[in-house]
């Protein structure tokens, strides 16, 4: 009776075993499942942040252009002003010669 009952406890480990086994297996293969998810969005943020930059590269190289034309037309303007400037005052000098 103690040998059979022996068998019996030594079946039920090894069927303890089979199904830790299996288990193992899941969480194994779950585990790989996760990690090449886990990989693939790393991938895809890496993507994004790369994009990302390039956008912001991008609306920086603008931005100086848009700077760098403000500035040329600032330039044009007070060119245009100085000249008004000029003008007015040699017209106010003839209109004072003439007055005179």
């Amino acid at each position: 009776k103690e040998a059979a009952d022996a068998r019996e406890q030594v079946e039920a480990l090894q069927a303890q075993t089979d199904v830790l086994k299996q288990e193992k297996a899941a969480l194994l293969a779950g585990s790989q499942t996760a990690d090449a998810t886990l990989r693939q969005e790393v991938e895809n943020l890496r993507l994004e942040l790369d994009m990302s930059r390039r956008q912001a590269d991008n609306a920086a190289d603008a931005l100086a252009q848009l700077h760098t034309k403000v500035q040329e037309e600032q330039e044009k303007l007070l060119s245009v002003q100085s000249e008004r400037d000029h003008l007015l005052q040699e017209a106010a000098e003839r209109a004072s010669a003439e007055a005179a």
